[in-house]
């Protein structure tokens, strides 16, 4: 969990902007390549064989831009470059795919004019997860809040203490009922969602939520139930709000939330019911 200082709990200073964004990522780049964890991809270099080839080949540009397809990217200076914020959004997952960390004593030693070791293992991990943590700090800074997911995906920054809901386990729900609930959360998190995607993933999580309504009611307890219907009425009073065509954004992302963890209490419920009768 990154750290909060002082003037950003106090609303001191704002985020960083997209010039900061494009320092950062410039320093970041050249950092993994002054490390080697970014040799497998950009090849090495040797005394007497010249330069030797990573899996980009002889011209990583060239890889780049057909990789990405886009041209804008190469040479990978953000700074020098003007990266709009598409560009560094579309970087970052590339980079992430080719980190890798040599493992030492893997390939051949040359001796001569102290060249080196010439490594030929590069495992992906620890290098990408520590890649993905470093990201993160920067991109939750970063306009309205990001992060990359394990996937390398960048998507929308859940709101302070919701994280855990959007890596629902739902041990009460059938596979199916699981996929349609992860299939909204990933609709409305994406990065470029519009307003009718994200209405999109409320409507379908509201209906992930009715069969499970009339399921879980049958085994909660009184002050249980009194608590559900209090929070029951708040979703089913302003459902509507995400019928209409001119909601504003910020109540339906409120809706999205309040439905992930009605979803979330109403299956642990159905579990921790069937866990009961098996005993």
């Amino acid at each position: 969990m990154r750290m909060r200082y002082y003037s950003e709990t106090r609303g001191l200073r704002d985020g960083i902007e997209v010039d900061a964004l494009r320092v950062i990522v410039r320093d970041l780049y050249l950092d993994l390549k002054e490390n080697g964890l970014l040799t497998e991809w950009l090849g090495d270099y040797c005394c007497d064989e010249g330069d030797i080839p990573g899996t980009a080949g002889r011209d990583p540009g060239r890889a780049t831009v057909f990789e990405i397809g886009r041209s804008d990217i190469w040479p990978p200076d953000p700074v020098e470059g003007g990266w709009s914020e598409d560009a560094i959004f579309d970087f970052l997952p590339f980079l992430g795919s080719k980190v890798s960390l040599p493992v030492e004593g893997s390939g051949r030693y040359h001796s001569f004019n102290n060249c080196g070791w010439h490594e030929q293992s590069f495992p992906h991990e620890p290098a990408r997860s520590q890649f993905i943590d470093r990201v993160n700090r920067m991109l939750t800074r970063f306009g309205s809040g990001w992060e990359m997911k394990g996937d390398l995906e960048i998507v929308e920054r859940a709101p302070l203490g919701l994280d855990d809901l959007l890596e629902p386990k739902l041990p009460g729900a059938t596979e199916a009922l699981q996929i349609r609930v992860r299939g909204a959360i990933a609709k409305y998190r994406r990065r470029h969602s519009d307003r009718i995607d994200r209405r999109d993933a409320v409507r379908d999580l509201g209906d992930v939520l009715e069969p499970l309504r009339k399921e879980a009611t049958k085994h909660l307890s009184k002050d249980e139930a009194d608590l559900f219907n209090i929070l029951n009425n708040f979703g089913l009073r302003h459902n509507n709000e995400s019928q209409k065509d001119d909601y504003d954004a910020i109540w339906l992302s409120g809706l999205f939330y309040h439905y992930l963890m009605m979803i979330d209490v109403l299956t642990h419920s159905i579990e921790r019911s069937a866990l009961q009768a098996a005993n």
